[in-house]
């Protein structure tokens, strides 16, 4: 099925309310291209699925049947997010804005189906979620519909995610929205540092000597933790101080690039020192409440496992077990200018004068020697106190949800504080 909620539908539900008095005259039929013979489509059109649908129609030579055209849509303030400009676009009869072929077509009447042979069509909004549909059907045969995503789908077969079907979805509408500039934003910011750490090695050697003499040997761990940024669009609900919050395993990173555990929290650590990466205090306040709950669903299942590990080996090292139950980590990394990598070479340039000159010297301690205890405290979390904070927090949220779930239940309980 395809990634969009369209289904079977049963006809009569939708045409009920439509109107057969078409001023067909006023719409061009496009059927007139069709082959007799064209009858392989009637197994795309029961699967349903857009990409193959579009591949066909693109090999038929029928793409011209959905030709878009960009306008300029003026959204309602309120929208905001990609959730919401998805729930506005599939909720608002925006079929003739793109679509040129449907440009004459009213709502809730019938018309030549522009998709398929002897095929009738109509637009109308759903009965079972309020979603605005292109509903197409042989006379007494099966129905189908597809929402203006799908259309949008099946116009551009290239478009292979819902991500990139909602960015050309806006740039036909030609409007914007705060998340989507926000979106576009990270990505300026990533596309950026891939250039800058593309030239690393070439220009740091001589622009910054004392970041080039810490890291030229652990780089890659970087370019990992850049590349695992970039895999998962970003979301401005999982964004800390506007910027996009990411996490990766030590033990994914050993994985990838073959060096130890330890030498690479060490290297995090460094990156954090200097500034090349930020580490994120989870028991800040404005730290996203999701992502804190995903980080302790995470953290029980790891003591599940280390648990199940004490009960099957007595040779496990305790302190290692207490260390693999600690609170993920989460990062943010910053957009690499000039400015900031001056910044960052003089951190650099600090810790070689406290003669912090590899990574088996990257400690609490000699952190706190050449920046001071409470930015040591930045890089080195006290995780007994983090998880103290967070715990309350996630616990008094999950509190405040249950009450409201009881009032929408209309549950007269004693609240017990």
């Amino acid at each position: 099925m395809s990634v969009w909620d369209s289904y079977f539908e049963s006809p009569k539900a939708n045409r009920d309310h439509v109107n057969g008095n078409t001023k067909n005259k006023n719409i061009q039929s496009l059927q007139n291209g069709y082959e007799e013979e064209d009858q392989d489509y009637l197994t795309l059109f029961a699967v349903g699925e857009m990409l193959e649908i579009g591949i066909y129609l693109q090999r038929k030579k029928r793409l011209y049947s959905l030709e878009t055209r960009r306008t300029k849509h003026e959204l309602p303030v309120n929208v905001i997010s990609h959730k919401q400009f998805i729930t506005y676009v599939t909720k608002v009869n925006l079929f003739s804005d793109v679509f040129i072929n449907l440009n004459n077509c009213n709502e809730k009447e019938y018309f030549p189906c522009i998709l398929f042979k002897n095929h009738f069509a109509w637009i109308d909004k759903d009965q079972k979620e309020g979603i605005y549909r292109y509903f197409s059907m042989e006379k007494d045969g099966l129905c189908r519909s597809f929402s203006l995503l799908d259309l949008i789908n099946i116009a551009y077969p290239d478009l292979t995610s819902i991500e990139l079907i909602r960015v050309r979805l806006i740039d036909l509408l030609g409007c914007d929205y705060e998340e989507n500039a926000w979106d576009i934003e990270q990505k300026a910011r990533q596309k950026n540092n891939n250039e800058f750490i593309e030239n690393s090695m070439k220009e740091w050697k001589v622009r910054f000597p004392s970041i080039y003499k810490l890291t030229k040997s652990y780089m890659n761990i970087l370019v990992e933790m850049m590349k695992n940024e970039q895999i998962h669009p970003p979301l401005l609900k999982h964004s800390y101080k506007n910027m996009y919050v990411v996490y990766i395993s030590t033990r994914h990173l050993n994985e990838l690039i073959g060096t130890d555990a330890s030498t690479i929290s060490k290297v995090i650590n460094l990156f954090s020192s200097i500034g090349l990466i930020h580490k994120i205090p989870p028991h800040d306040k404005d730290f996203p409440l999701e992502l804190l709950k995903i980080g302790m669903n995470i953290r029980a299942s790891t003591i599940e496992k280390v648990e199940m590990q004490k009960r099957e080996s007595k040779t496990i090292n305790k302190k290692e077990g207490e260390i693999n139950c600690r609170l993920i980590t989460f990062y943010t990394i910053p957009k690499y200018t000039d400015e900031l990598l001056t910044y960052v070479e003089e951190k650099a340039r600090k810790l070689l004068l406290a003669k912090v000159t590899n990574i088996k010297k990257i400690n609490e301690k000699n952190i706190a020697k050449a920046f001071g205890k409470v930015f040591a405290k930045t890089v080195f979390f006290d995780h007994k106190e983090i998880t103290r904070v967070v715990f309350k927090r996630v616990e008094i949220t999950n509190l405040k949800q249950e009450i409201t779930d009881s009032d929408d239940q209309d549950i007269d309980e004693e609240i017990p504080f």
